[in-house]
């Protein structure tokens, strides 16, 4: 018999929930988000199916998901591009009946995620200005690659000032490079192929400054504060992938393979940490990690 303990909200968890390592769902759960994701996306390889199965006990133990509401979890969508094909790859983890990813220029599709050649892109759907918050966002990337010469950008959109976008390395700055409401961000280091995140996060309730982060393999990278005294708007325009959505028009399409990609809110530095570790199991689990 298990051993078993109250969640903050009153729910039965087992020990093994406690360690984040149980197969089983919180009691009451109603969300089987692998589950529907599988489903949606047509899976039917073992290993695939459980890869996503595992990677989504992670997410529940790090509190990314939530087992009873898909507007509750902290991403607005994941895409972790399993399955080999673009039926599959264009499905969302968090909920399969929307942002579903849209294809231009035939990229190239496998079991280890989506190659790019710099002239292609996807479209998320998402609207920044609509779906997300100034104060409280993230979006991430699992590149597989290192970075070529040239701007790369590996998402993001922007019209006029008002930018989100994560690029691997900036022409200008010769590092990775970000940009969020809360201002521009260059890394401290450069990076190799892996797992790049950014983030912002208002610093107090009514301060107008925006602590913006740019993480590499679940580390800090870039720190930027309380720098940004003015911060930025968001986009009305859907982020790209592969390339940034600049006023509606392609700029700075990348050549890098990717492996996963998401939108949301922030996470804690416990959970960066945390869900980079999910990441690179579920890219190790599916022979693609770097």
């Amino acid at each position: 018999m298990s051993t078993t303990t109250l969640s903050a909200g009153g729910a039965l968890l087992s020990a093994g929930q406690l360690l984040g390592v149980s197969d089983s769902y919180p009691a009451l759960a109603t969300l089987r988000y692998a589950q529907d994701f599988i489903a949606a996306a047509g899976i039917t390889d073992a290993t695939q199916r459980e890869a996503a199965r595992t990677f989504e006990r992670r997410l529940l133990a790090a509190g990314v998901l939530d087992a009873y509401s898909r507007a509750a979890c902290l991403d607005v969508a994941i895409w972790p591009l399993i399955g080999g094909s673009s039926s599959s790859h264009h499905v969302n983890f968090i909920d399969p009946s929307r942002d579903a990813l849209t294809f231009y220029g035939s990229p190239q599709h496998s079991s280890t995620g989506i190659a790019w050649n710099g002239q292609q892109y996807a479209d998320t759907g998402v609207i920044p200005s609509q779906r997300l918050i100034a104060s409280d966002l993230r979006i991430s990337v699992y590149t597989r690659q290192a970075r070529g010469n040239g701007d790369t950008m590996e998402l993001g959109s922007q019209q006029g000032a008002n930018g989100l976008f994560l690029s691997s390395y900036s022409s200008f700055q010769n590092l990775p490079y970000s940009r969020t409401p809360g201002g521009d961000l260059p890394a401290t280091d450069p990076a190799p192929a892996g797992y790049f995140a950014t983030s912002t996060n208002q610093m107090a309730a009514g301060d107008v400054d925006i602590d913006t982060k740019l993480f590499f393999n679940g580390g800090v990278i870039g720190n930027a504060g309380s720098a940004n005294d003015k911060p930025l708007g968001l986009s009305p325009l859907p982020v790209w992938l592969a390339c940034l959505n600049l006023d509606g028009s392609f700029y700075g399409g990348t050549n890098r393979a990717a492996s996963y990609y998401s939108i949301g809110r922030r996470y804690t530095l416990p959970q960066e940490t945390a869900v980079f570790q999910a990441v690179q199991e579920l890219q190790t689990t599916l022979n693609r990690a770097v």
